[in-house]
């Protein structure tokens, strides 16, 4: 499945952005996209909220949500304090 350069579309129809990379792996499934959500801006998005139907990858999540989540370097997978706001942020249970 390639997923860079696909459109990320929330539960409220929104375009929320492209995918711009896949961050971290567990085995061969990505654990989060960076999606651009502006023009100088990214956010990572849990990969387990997001489905393809159609070609499309959809959330469940709400536009303005994935666009409120904490700022964290979008290029690294999140460790310590930046993991647990996204955690926080997305209501993600630990491991």
């Amino acid at each position: 499945m390639t997923l860079r350069g696909k459109h990320l579309f929330g539960a409220d129809g929104a375009d929320i952005g492209e995918v711009k990379d896949v961050v971290g792996l567990d085995g061969s499934a990505p654990i989060w996209l960076s999606v651009k959500t502006g023009v100088f801006s990214q956010r990572l998005v849990p990969f387990a909220a997001i489905s393809e139907s159609d070609d499309r990858l959809e959330t469940e999540l709400t536009s303005g949500h994935v666009k409120s989540a904490p700022k964290v370097p979008s290029d690294v997978e999140p460790v310590g304090d930046d993991l647990d706001a996204l955690r926080q942020h997305y209501r993600i249970e630990p491991p």
